[in-house]
Parts: structure tokens; sequence; C-alpha cells
């Protein structure tokens, strides 16, 4: 009953100013191109309104605050437009008579009989598998959609229609038509501290905006209609509507459908991915669902995050670059060798190239009070760009390794060598603990040494971070790892994968060897 009061009094509060429309007050961005839009509908003392309604929500995602059952009437009515299309040669006629009164439809013209183009204006009832126009007589003209040839008049004038309340209340729903890019630059300084700035890319598709409550929202939530068109969008044909509805409850992926239940492009390329609702607590215009969503600044969950930038206006198609913070964070500088895992699904060496190469790299931590998202990163020293590339998800006081530049002054070898028992043997000369029978499949027990040397060239010291995945069971190492992972198993394979980390100080002109040993079986 408080949140009904609250929102009651926000709404009232804001719909002094709203001039009838239905403005876009509030939208939550996801990286995907999709939005969380809120607008708030005004109606007038006859309990109607009539707003823009162009938007294409997701199936599942319109709600309403109104304090009672509203109607919603989807429209494309739209005045002084001229339709040119094509018809019979003696179609002249006809369509002079209709300017007096009665409905006509146009036809295509005879086999063999040339095309002729006409032209006729109105107001444009509708515009999906077909064109209805609306002559200054009153008169309706049919032209079927394969016979279009141009509409031209004012913009797009598709409308909702609200009745059954005359209170103010809120709209909201996700669409596609805005996005959000974030990116990050690392400026190294001395004695292991550097500066982390993060700024935001907000690219608006949607309508102009003024003084909108923004929240870039990041994470990776799940909605599985997101891209199943809501019949309030209008001009959804059941066929495209039930195949999508199933698609989605299906777990497969599909595209998304615009009114006439064609394939839409996705404008500027952002609007692509599944997105989930999700709220903060507004000041101004309450969702309908505001009370269950209370936000906190660090969101309202570790993996969903909102990021709240206070109020933007931006007009559509345009883009803003937003700073987001800047802070003094810990950074060390190191050399990183990811060494991959170079055995197939059965064990056995992928035949694959194996020149694995060393990285520069910077060990940044998070001081931020909230995630870093996956983003480009770049890095600079003294004022010079030396790198860039993906910083991962990370969480606050969290750390991520990002590689700047190849490390060519130190220089690593790795090598593999298994004990070659049994190899040419028959499966009866194998002991009982060293073959394995699974999936119908014969298997035989390797035994592996792993020898990893490094060098370092330079003329100061350098810290390494060796990194090794591989399948099997670990025995020993002659020198101790650092870190081991042992995820667990999957897709079915006989040999669990593991990894394994050294991290140590290299002097200038040093070398280091490391050897470990595993086992593994392999495929007969």
């Amino acid at each position: 009953m408080r949140g009904q009061m609250m929102l009651a009094t926000s709404l009232l509060a804001l719909a002094a100013g709203a001039g009838g429309s239905a403005p876009i007050v509030k939208v939550g961005l996801y990286k995907n191109g999709l939005a969380v839009v809120t607008r708030t509908v005004s109606p007038d003392s006859s309990g109607t309104a009539v707003v823009d309604g162009s938007a294409r929500p997701a199936y599942g995602t319109f709600w309403h605050s109104a304090d009672r059952p509203v109607t919603v009437t989807r429209t494309v009515a739209q005045d002084n437009v001229t339709v040119s299309f094509r018809a019979a040669p003696d179609f002249a006629p006809v369509l002079a008579e209709a300017e007096k009164g009665g409905d006509i439809e146009a036809e295509a013209y005879a086999e063999g009989e040339k095309n002729r183009v006409y032209s006729a204006s109105g107001t444009l009832v509708a515009n999906g598998d077909g064109i209805i126009l609306r002559l200054r007589s009153g008169s309706r003209l049919s032209i079927p959609r394969h016979l279009k040839v141009a509409v031209k008049g004012p913009g797009c004038g598709e409308s909702w229609r609200f009745a059954g309340t005359d209170k103010p209340f809120a709209v909201e729903y996700l669409t596609s038509g805005a996005s959000w890019t974030p990116s990050y630059r690392l400026a190294l300084g001395e004695k292991g501290v550097g500066t982390l700035f993060m700024s935001a890319d907000v690219r608006n598709e949607l309508g102009d905006w003024k003084d909108v409550e923004l929240s870039l929202i990041s994470g990776f939530p799940n909605l599985k209609f997101a891209n199943v068109p809501s019949l309030i969008g209008g001009g959804v044909d059941f066929v495209t509507y039930k195949s999508a509805v199933e698609a989605a409850e299906g777990g497969t992926p599909q595209p998304w459908y615009n009114a006439r239940g064609a394939k839409a492009k996705a404008a500027g390329g952002v609007m692509s991915q599944s997105v989930m609702m999700n709220y903060s607590a507004p000041d101004i215009c309450a969702a309908p669902n505001a009370a269950a969503y209370g936000m906190a600044e660090a969101g309202g969950g570790s993996d969903v995050h909102y990021r709240e930038v206070g109020k933007v206006t931006l007009g559509k198609d345009e883009t803003v670059t937003l700073p987001l913070g800047a802070k003094e964070t810990k950074v060390e500088r190191l050399v990183d060798w990811d060494l991959n895992d170079r055995r197939d699904f059965w064990g056995r060496l992928n035949g694959e190239e194996f020149n694995p190469e060393l990285w520069d790299a910077v060990r940044v931590r998070n001081p931020f009070g909230f995630p870093l998202t996956t983003a480009p990163m770049e890095v600079v020293e003294e004022g010079r760009i030396v790198g860039q590339n993906p910083c991962a998800w990370t969480n606050p006081g969290d750390e991520a390794i990002v590689k700047v530049t190849k490390a060519l002054s130190v220089k690593g070898t790795y090598e593999e060598r298994g004990d070659g028992k049994m190899l040419s043997s028959k499966m009866s000369s194998l002991g009982a603990n060293e073959r394995f029978h699974f999936d119908g499949c014969e298997y035989r027990k390797e035994t592996v040494t792993a020898t990893m040397k490094l060098t370092n060239f330079r003329k100061e010291p350098a810290k390494l971070r060796v990194k090794k995945t591989f399948s099997g069971e670990f025995v020993k190492s002659e020198v101790e790892p650092t870190k081991r992972h042992d995820p667990p198993p999957a897709d079915a394979r006989v040999n669990a994968v593991h990894d394994l980390t050294w991290e140590f100080e290299l002097e200038a002109g040093e070398s280091r060897e490391i050897s470990f040993t595993y086992w593994l079986w392999v495929r007969m």
C-alpha cells in the first residue's frame, strides 16, 4: 500500500508537466542494444490518452501502474500522406470516381499491359500486409502490399490509445533501440600505482530524451522471451507470434520481428541480444514493479549491476560520452605465458603447431565500488599508448590481467616427452592398470614429463606468470606451483582438465627450467 501511494504521488507530480504526451522518464541500458523504458501517460478528463506507439515491446515485459485495467488500441492513422502505387491502365477513372465516394481496391495490371503508377493522398489507416488510405472524400482505397511504390508524408504515425482511467500512470517495457559501451584507460605510474579511468558511450535510437534518469546495466542476465514481439506492439501475425514463443520456450534464439512479422534489421548494429528487466528505486517516476526491485548503488545483487548516471538529455540517433570516474589503483607489471592444452577429446596430441607467445601484461586491481564489465582497456605509459586488450568482468577489489604487448626480450620454450610405453604392443601385453575401456574404445595409460625453460634477456628483473593447462592427473613438479585449479569434469572426457600456475622472478640474464609430470589415458 505504501509503495502504491508513493507511486501515485510521484506520478501526479510529474504529470503536471507532461503536456498530455508520454515522455520517456527513465531508461535502463544493456550493452547488447536493448533497454528497459519507463514512460508516463497522462489521460484527459474522458479517461483516454493517445501516445506514440512505435516501440516494439518484448513479450511479457509490458506493464502499467494504472489503478484499474486499461484497454490499449494501436493505430497507424496518419494525415497528409501520399501513396504511389501500380495498377492497371484503366484504373484512372475508377480512382477519380472514388473521390466522389465509395471504397475501391487497386488491382494489378493485366498480363501484357504496361504498368502505370498512380498517386493518391489522404489519411493512412493501415500500413501492414496491405495499405488502406482514407481519401478526402471519405472513400477507402485498399492497396495490396506488392503494388506499393512509395509512401510519403510525416513521421511514423503509429500510436497507442489507452482508455479506462483518468489518473496518470506509468508504463514500462523492454525494447530495442539504445545501448551503452564501456571503455577503460589505465595510466601507469611509479612504484606499482596507476590511475584507472572509466567512461561510457551511450547511443540513443529510441526517440528524444529530456532529463531522462539513465542507468547503465551490466551482467549476464537471462530473459527467454526478449526476442519475441509482444502483442501490444500490434501488427504481429499469430503464425509469427506462435513460432517465436515456441522457439523461446525451447531455448532456440530467434530474430527480433517487427510489426509486420518480418525480421527487423538492427539499427546501428546494436539491437541483437536478450536482457533482463530490473529497476533501481526512482525519485521521479516509479516503475510498476519498483517496490520489488529497490537497488543500492552496487546493484540489486552482485551479478546484475545498475550504474546510475543521473539525468541525460539526448536526441534521437545521437551518442554521448560520459565519464564514470577515475581512481588510483595497484598495478603490477609481469610477463604472462599461457600454455594451452595440446590434447584432444581422446587424449591424443592434436597435431597443431604449438608456439605459445609470452606477453608483457599488467595485473590491475578494480578500485571502484562496482564491477568492471567486459570492455577494452587501453594502457598508457608516460602519455603514450603501449597496448589495448579486453578486460574481463572484474568484481570490486578483484584483479584482472590485461595483455599489453608481446614480450620479445623474454624467451620461453616448452616440450613434452611421453614414456612411449607399449605404443607398439598388442592389448594383451598391457598391464591391467595400464589400459582402460570406455564408451566402446580402448585407452592406454601414458606418463608425460613437461619441461618449460625461460630466459630473461633484459637488463632488469622480470616477474613471470606461467600457466599450463593439461589433461590427465598431476603427479609431481620440481618447483611447487603457486596455484592449482581443478575445474569439474566436462563433456564426458576420460581425462579431467587441470590448470597449474607458477609465479616467480627472473633476474637480468637469468635462465630457469621447470619440469612437472602427469599421466593421462590415450585412445589406442
